[in-house]
């Protein structure tokens, strides 16, 4: 990490002032715009066109929700318990939460 002064903190004190920020959130600042080199303009309406993808599928799994488990359990030749619901669950939520974690 380099003692780099940020353009807007050009006067701010470096020991606690009110300006100061956090070493954490300079490096996830830094990252954001080295991953992202893109005008906020574009950055906002891709996030938008991602929240309403993501929106639609789960809209989708939840309407359809008993055909992918009917689906699923179909090509395994088992039949349904709790254990397979539950993981059935746990695979959307860790859908969600990836979803949410790019967001």
């Amino acid at each position: 990490m380099s003692d780099r002064e940020e353009p807007g903190l050009a006067g701010a004190p470096r020991g606690g002032g009110a300006l100061s920020t956090s070493p954490a959130a300079k490096r996830l600042g830094g990252l954001r715009c080295s991953v992202w080199p893109l005008p906020m303009a574009l950055r906002a309406r891709l996030l938008l066109l991602l929240c309403s993808l993501g929106c639609i599928k789960m809209a989708l799994m939840v309407q359809m929700r008993s055909h992918l488990v009917e689906t699923h359990w179909y090509l395994e030749g088992r039949s349904e318990t709790w254990v397979g619901l539950a993981a059935f669950c746990l695979f959307v939520a860790l859908g969600v939460w990836s979803l949410v974690g790019l967001g």
